[in-house]
Parts: C-alpha cells; structure tokens; sequence
C-alpha cells in the first residue's frame, strides 16, 4: 500500500543515517586505538591502586547518661539545710545540653587536641532522653575509641564539677553513667572513601580518553584538509602549466 510503503521509507531514511554515523565513530575508535587504549587501561589500573592511597578513616562512638539525683534535700531538726541543686530544678537533659555547648567550645577541643585525641568529635543529645551521644573518627582505631573515652570521661567530671557546691553528698546530684557498648563500636568507614575516590579516578580517565579522543581526531582531519589542500595546489599549478604550454604552441 502507498501509506506504509512511505512509512517504511521515512522509517529506513532516519535509521540508516543514524546507522552510518554509529559505523563512523566505530571505526574511528579502530583507527585510534593508539589514543584511547592506553589511557583506558592507566584509568582502570590507577582506579585499582587508589585503595593504597586513600587513608584510612576510623569511627567509634559511645554515649553517656545524665541520672537525677536518688535523694532530696532535707534538714535536721536543729541544723542548716544542706545547699540546694539548682541543675536538678532544671533537670538533667538541660544540664546535658549545657554541657554539649561548653564541650563544643574551641578551648574544650583544644584541650582535647592538647591530652592527644582527635579535636573534631561531634556530640548531640539524644531526643526526648538525657543521653549525650559522642562520635569520632581517626586514621588510628585506638585514637578514635580513645576520644570517644575520654570525651565521655570529660564530660562526667564537668557535670561532677557544676556540682561541685553540693560536696560529697551524691545522693543529691545529678549523676554519669557511661552507657555499655562503647568498647565494640569501633568501624571501619575506609571503604566509602575508597569508593568515592574510585568512582572520581575513573570519571577522570574516561573525560580524559574522551577529550584526546576528539583532539587526535581533530589533529588527524585538520592535517587531512591540509595534505587535500596541498595535493589540490600541485595539480591547479601543473594544469596552468600545461594551458600555458598549450598557448605557447
């Protein structure tokens, strides 16, 4: 029929250009497999060797838990009332709160930096809790846990400090308790930077095999068009030469 025999034409004049240019860029790959070859193969083998040079990065994490105090404040009859607690009026998450904003400030962390651990640990409380949640991360597995202890043993001792007024009556403080766990959640997060830095080398190689690719390619057709342009010069020159022979006869 007309209708789908023009149908089937309009179809197959689409398809077979796009079919001829697939063919040209496949055989200009062949023709340039000096170019695109060797880039390929020293992206594949330096995406392959990043591992060894990506640093290795360490995560531990532990948590720590506000008490209220197990006893109230009462006189005996005859003596002078013991000193009030002003953080149990509060409450203990506000007193955690309190403590996340003085461990977060820049003397803490030096001071941290200063006893040999990792300053940029990172705390948050816990929602709806009085539980002080504290992260770090290290090249070395002992210095991560190591900040996370002694992060947590820092805070205990702050809250003990704030307290300080109350002397040795525990019953009416707000007490620490470092929750259990802390030793085993020590990971290994290398792998996630490996990835990352993988995935950039190789992105890198292929740009870079594709942009000398295109510039090879480029290079080749513009000495082509030069070498045309040469070849057609030489036989415009011999034809005047030989018109020029003609009208001399």
């Amino acid at each position: 029929m007309p209708g789908r025999d023009s149908g089937k034409a309009a179809r197959t004049g689409v398809i077979m250009p796009l079919a001829a240019d697939w063919f040209d860029r496949a055989a200009t790959m062949v023709k340039r497999w000096f170019v695109w070859v060797p880039l390929l193969a020293l992206t594949v083998f330096a995406t392959w060797q990043v591992s060894d040079y990506v640093p290795p990065s360490f995560e531990s994490a532990g948590s720590v838990m506000l008490l209220p105090p197990t006893g109230k404040a009462t006189a005996a009859p005859g003596k002078t009332p013991p000193a009030s607690n002003s953080w149990t009026m509060l409450g203990p998450a506000d007193l955690a709160t309190a403590i996340i904003h003085l461990m977060d400030s820049g003397d803490r962390r030096a001071a941290v930096e200063t006893a040999g651990f990792e300053p940029s640990y990172f705390m948050r409380l816990r929602p709806k809790t009085s539980i002080i949640e504290v992260e770090a991360s290290s090249s070395s597995p002992s210095k991560a846990l190591g900040t996370v202890k002694h992060v947590l043993n820092t805070i205990a001792a702050e809250v003990a400090a704030k307290q300080a007024s109350l002397g040795e009556n525990s019953r009416l403080k707000i007490t620490t308790q470092i929750l259990a766990g802390t030793d085993q959640r020590t990971a290994d997060s290398n792998e996630l930077g490996v990835r990352k830095a993988q995935l950039i080398v190789a992105a890198s190689g292929l740009a870079l095999t594709v942009v000398a690719l295109i510039a090879a390619e480029f290079v080749a057709r513009a000495w082509r068009r030069r070498a045309e342009r040469a070849v057609r010069g030489v036989f415009r020159d011999r034809a005047g030469e030989a018109a020029g022979a003609k009208e001399g006869l």
